[in-house]
């Protein structure tokens, strides 16, 4: 098995439900279950047969090297046999193509990325994997270019054609009085017959570079270290500015190298964080943090300006040119000669005949070492010029504003726990506070933003919906919404209403959406008090792939139980599952997709179960998968997130990060008077505390930013993509730009005396869905002055009229649900 550290000797096990891996002179054991594999591909690994799966559960691939083809080929056949018997009758998800060039997806990965369906950070992650490059493999790590050539101006417009790099020549021949040296030793060289004739000595992605570049986060500093014999390289040739490689790639003889991956979305890698002692240059300065160019202040800010030119018009136009060099026609062959892209003969190690080499007098121990001195060329993925990416289409001024909006570090690619990236590790000095990365082979892409959150939109609320229960939070779907209270009335009952919700206009109101009671009178008002006997424990949880179902605590039984959640009464619970080992449930989450449940419990633990909610009927297994231990008191807040295989969990004064597979602590955040949590999908941690202060820190505990709204803020939550978040406090709704750390939008409601309860936005993200109570302070709201951003006073309009319910007709209502929409005929006026 190749991990990150190097390659660790085992068996490779196929069942007809499995895949496990035994450790040799350990016991551990790995196990993957078929069910989870989504692809497989071939590799190469020092001259080794290879191939690599990735599992749907973890987004990460594993990489198994073979001594010959034959074996490597026979177990990617009877991996493919038992995964088609687990899928009978459904189409084979699992390709295998030894050639990556007959791979189905490849073109329609090139047509998605032309038609602009995909970004181009995913594109060349996509054509990186098909291309054999993998996280596992240092000598074959994911390759992308430099973007930009201007580091050194003190501001940067990354709409200006001048400050980019030419996509079209490789990083050799971007200067032309050192390509005119390459092409004097090339001439040179083919008078001599002994090797093939070559321009550039190193390579543009090897061992070096990757750990030049990452040399910072573990656990390249530790292997940076063994192979410089325990300590690390000599400071002068460490990375310490990102505008003195830039000068040094254009200038040096034996350095053409591009860049990884990180430098589009991991701040992270520019960071001494660790505090490793990088040595002293000659002129007296010390190496620690990276140097970042005048233009950017901060890493995070880097990361944003070179993610942005990457994702710009300029590189969306140029960037085919550079995959013809690295992926595509050019890479070898008389094109590779015209377009000066030739490298040693032995990079081009899927061609390379080795009983050839042999019969020459070099050992395979020589070949290979020389293979991994000099780096590895991708696999060739296209015999034919590129296509250009289509141009863009015709946008109006909001999606057009939208586009140019900085991208956010949270849409970007995973950054995976440290135990993750030190399994394997032998003997390894990496402590808890050290920090380590890892990414996943498939990025999310990143969309545009939403109309609804860019700056210059207007909201302006359309309806008020009297309910008679105070409502605690609101669950929005496709086709409908979900109010939910925690806090029984009168009756002691916990009821829910259901609401119809469409983005279509009303045909009625001629609002911009449809918003209507589910079934007259009251009968979308359920009780879950008959069978549970008792109140329910805030937040419910329902997904929307199952929509029909609900999961919720009762404090009086000490159980979790599945119930029913359509119109009419309960008639039954489903399932309860007893928990009162572990005290009283104070919170529940389900993830996104729905295969997690992971509830916070008063004994300073929280339990983590499958939760099979694409099942008919959701099911819990008696016992949990995990339970995360390490609070000092209750755990109210809890967030998971199987993508990144992460467990966000909190007491009133910290957070800890557990990974789901094992349940290992990753983190531990110190956060006095948290209120709010949320774990951002690239595994970035926003808290909020009682005094209304944000603050978003990176998976591997470095503070980033924070803002400072008001006290008491309600509820908090983040878009689908993760690049706004939204709050509210007494009778303002604020959105929040998480790159920025800063509100676009502060918008003050006229409640009459009622006060915010929750906010979120609804299922397809162009409305928000405000639910209100009773102020029972019946304070008047003073203007929070401490806060920027736009202040709009919103009232109800009086037309069209409002929906009424029955409780409203004779005068009791304790809750109100209202619905901000943009405003199609205001917009906000930039000075």
């Amino acid at each position: 098995m190749v991990l990150q550290t190097g390659p660790r000797a085992g068996r490779l096990v196929l069942t007809p439900t499995s895949v496990l891996f035994f450790f040799d002179k350990c016991a551990d054991i790995r196990r993957w279950p078929l069910v989870h594999v989504t692809c497989v591909y071939p590799r190469r690994y020092m001259l080794l047969f290879a191939l690599e799966f990735f599992i749907s559960t973890a987004r990460r691939g594993h990489f198994f090297a073979f001594s010959r083809r034959k074996l490597r080929n026979s177990v990617a056949t009877t991996l493919n046999e038992e995964i088609a018997k687990l899928h009978s009758g459904l189409p084979r998800h699992v390709e295998w193509e030894e050639d990556p060039r007959r791979l189905s997806r490849l073109p329609q990965w090139t047509t998605m990325w032309k038609q602009r369906e995909i970004s181009n950070f995913e594109y060349l992650m996509k054509l990186n994997t098909a291309a054999g490059r993998s996280y596992n493999d240092l000598s074959q790590y994911p390759v992308f270019p430099w973007v930009l050539s201007d580091y050194d101006s003190p501001t940067i417009d990354t709409n200006d054609p001048s400050v980019y790099r030419d996509l079209s020549k490789p990083v050799g021949a971007l200067t032309q009085k050192r390509l005119e040296e390459f092409w004097e030793r090339y001439r040179e060289m083919e008078k001599d017959d002994t090797i093939p004739p070559f321009l550039y000595g190193s390579h543009y992605s090897t061992i070096g570079s990757v750990l030049y570049w990452l040399v910072r986060v573990e656990p390249f500093s530790t292997i940076a270290r063994d192979i410089q014999g325990g300590e690390f390289d000599v400071a002068d040739r460490m990375f310490y500015s990102i505008s003195s490689a830039w000068k040094n790639c254009l200038s040096s003889s034996s350095d053409v190298k591009e860049l990884t991956p990180e430098f589009f979305y991991f701040p992270d890698f520019l960071v001494n964080g660790n505090n490793f002692d990088l040595g002293e240059r000659q002129c007296g300065d010390r190496v620690h943090d990276v140097e970042l160019p005048p233009w950017a202040a901060t890493p995070d800010e880097f990361i944003r300006i070179n993610r942005r030119a990457l994702e710009s018009e300029n590189v969306s136009a140029h960037l085919h040119q550079w995959v013809d060099l690295i992926f595509g026609y050019k890479q070898r062959g008389q094109e590779a000669i015209k377009a000066s892209n030739v490298f040693y003969y032995l990079t081009y190690g899927d061609t390379l005949d080795v009983s050839k080499l042999k019969g020459e007098g070099l050992s395979f121990e020589a070949i290979k070492l020389q293979v991994q001195y000099y780096g590895q060329t991708p696999s060739q993925l296209f015999r034919s010029p590129h296509p250009a990416r289509d141009p863009p289409r015709s946008v109006s001024p909001t999606e057009a504003q939208a586009v140019a909006s900085t991208p956010t570090s949270a849409s970007l690619p995973l950054q995976l726990p440290l135990q993750q990236m030190l399994e394997g590790v032998v003997g390894s000095s990496v402590g808890a506070g050290m920090t380590a990365v890892i990414t996943g082979e498939h990025p999310r892409p990143h969309p545009p933003a939403r109309p609804l959150f860019t700056p210059d939109v207007l909201l302006k609320p359309y309806v008020i919906q009297p309910i008679d229960f105070t409502p605690t939070c609101a669950k929005t779907f496709r086709d409908h919404i979900l109010v939910v209270s925690a806090q029984p009335p009168a009756q002691r009952k916990t009821s829910f209403a259901s609401f119809e919700w469409s983005n279509s206009p009303s045909p009625t109101y001629g609002w911009p959406f449809t918003f209507s009671e589910v079934s007259a009178g009251d009968q979308h008002y359920v009780s879950l008090h008959d069978q549970a006997q008792g109140e329910f424990a805030p937040p419910f949880e329902v997904h929307s792939a199952c929509p029909g179902w609900l999961f919720a605590a009762s404090a009086y039984r000490g159980t979790i139980c599945t119930l029913r959640c359509t119109a009419g009464p309960i008639k039954q619970i489903e399932q309860e599952v007893d928990i009162s080992n572990y005290g009283e449930v104070r919170c529940i989450a389900l993830s996104r997709d729905g295969s997690y449940l992971l509830a916070g419990c008063s004994n300073n633990c929280a339990l983590l179960w499958d939760a099979n909610i694409s099942q008919q009927t959701p099911i819990l297994r008696e016992t949990p998968r995990q339970v995360l231990r390490g609070h000092t008191g209750p755990v109210v807040l809890v967030c998971v997130d199987p993508d990144i295989d992460t467990c966000l969990t909190g007491d009133e004064n910290a957070c800890l990060l557990h990974n789901i597979k094992k349940g290992r602590l990753i983190r531990w955040f110190k956060y006095p008077n948290l209120q709010h949590m949320v774990l951002l999908r690239s595994g970035n941690v926003v808290l909020c505390n009682k005094k209304g202060i944000i603050s978003l820190f990176t998976m591997n505990g470095r503070f980033a930013k924070s803002v400072k709204i008001a006290r008491g803020l309600r509820s908090l939550v983040a878009t689908s993509d993760d690049r706004f978040l939204i709050t509210g406090t007494g009778n303002r709704v604020y959105i929040i730009d998480v790159d920025q750390m800063a509100v676009t939008h502060n918008i003050a409601l006229n409640t009459r005396q009622m006060r915010i309860a929750n906010v979120c936005p609804s299922f397809e993200e162009k409305c928000l869905i405000v639910c209100m109570e009773v102020d029972t302070a019946a304070e008047e709201e003073k203007p929070q002055e401490d806060v920027d951003g736009f202040c709009l006073t919103a009232s109800p309009p009086h037309s069209p009229p409002m929906l009424v319910s029955s409780s409203h007709a004779t005068g009791f209502s304790t809750g109100e649900v209202w619905v901000l929409a943009p405003d199609a005929a205001r917009r906000r006026a930039f000075v």
